[in-house]
Formats: structure tokens, sequence, C-alpha cells
């Protein structure tokens, strides 16, 4: 039996002979996922040459670009592990907002081998589609590391 949330949905998808069609769709809305949310496997080109990353208290959003532009990475990474997520990357570049913690996270992430931008908020806001959620800020944030006449914020050392 379905609860009265999900019932509607479930009964629409069966009624109009679209429930093999919509099914992974339908189970990630269960699931209170949005199916861009589901993480994607790498394609033929290979890995992501560009990383947006929305950083946040403890949740951080990855958006990860090849080459061409195609998302092959979309995943949500916990504070804890985030570090070790990097580690994991071939070298790329890697774009993230500029806030209190970036430089923090800059230096952490070039350490590791990767060409870390910094990017001003009022950069990144004209590429945000739809609603501002961690999402489609990560995937506006490697939109705007993608365009060669991007301004980035110079870095900053530990004193400053």
């Amino acid at each position: 039996r379905l609860n009265g949330s999900i019932a509607g949905p479930v009964r629409r998808a069966v009624a109009g002979g679209r429930w093999f069609a919509h099914a992974e769709r339908l189970t990630a809305w269960i699931r209170k996922e949005t199916p861009l949310q589901i993480e994607f496997c790498n394609n033929a080109a290979g890995m992501a040459a560009f990383i947006g990353i929305d950083l946040a208290k403890n949740v951080f959003q990855f958006h990860g670009t090849n080459a061409d532009g195609q998302a092959i990475l979309k995943r949500r990474i916990r504070r804890e592990g985030l570090l070790a997520e990097i580690a994991e990357l071939e070298p790329c570049v890697i774009g993230v907002e500029a806030c209190t913690g970036a430089f923090y996270w800059q230096r952490k992430f070039e350490a590791l081998g990767h060409t870390v931008k910094v990017i001003a908020p009022q950069y990144v806001k004209p590429f945000v589609k739809h609603q501002k959620n961690d999402q489609n800020d990560a995937a506006a944030i490697c939109t705007a590391l993608m365009l060669p006449t991007m301004k980035f914020v110079p870095t900053k050392s530990e004193e400053q």
C-alpha cells in the first residue's frame, strides 16, 4: 500500500502506460532526490577537466565536466571525505566561489596537484539556472570556470 504523498504520481505513471519509461525518475522522486543528484558514470572522454564545488559547512556539491562541457560528475560529499575524494581525481581545474573558506580549500586542493580558481559571486550568479540551490550553484561555478574571459580572485596567503 502506498501512502498518500506518492500514490497520485504512481497511479498516473501506471495508468498512463509510462511506468517503465519513468521508473528511474519516479524512484528518485520517491527517495526525495532529483534525477540530477544521482551520480553519473564517466563517459568515453575520460576524466573531469573542470570541477565546480559549492562550498558549505558540512556538505559540498561537486559538478564536473569533461573538456567538451558534458557533465560527467555530480555528487554530494561530506566535509570529512572532501580531501580524500579530491585526492583520487586526476589533476584538473577546480573552481570555487569566493567566500571565507575558499582560500583555505584552494591551498589544500593545490597541495594535491590541482589548479584552483576562485570566482567572485557576482560572476557566478548569471550562470545559475532555475532555483538557487547547491547543485545549481556548483553547475554555475563550473560553467563560469570554463569561460576564457572570466576574471578570478587573486590567491591569498594564510597570513592575509
